[in-house]
């Protein structure tokens, strides 16, 4: 489970932060969502690390979406993700 944990922060380390921002794009308001809800509170020992990621990704993702251009590239990127982290993250019973 450390390993999935470790690897699902590598994949993050491009996302964003602010826990009550939305980013604007519904499949990436969607992984921050239950990745707030679901991921980081069954996260053990790797908490903090994983707070860290979930912050940075938010940033990013909220910046990315500022121009029409990013925000329309977004969309398929984070339901990219979310499809990576059902698989990668299955023990965790989170809903996807």
């Amino acid at each position: 489970m450390r390993t999935t944990l470790c690897t699902v922060a590598a994949l993050f380390a491009l996302s964003s932060p602010s826990l009550a921002q939305d980013v604007g794009v519904p499949a990436c308001d969607k992984i921050l969502k239950v990745y707030e809800t679901c991921v980081i509170p069954q996260a053990g020992a790797a908490q903090a690390q994983l707070k860290t990621a979930f912050t940075q990704m938010r940033t990013n993702w909220i910046q990315v979406a500022a121009s029409p251009e990013g925000k329309k590239s977004l969309e398929p990127a984070c339901l990219q993700t979310s499809e990576q982290m059902k698989t990668q993250l299955a023990a965790m019973k989170c809903a996807w």
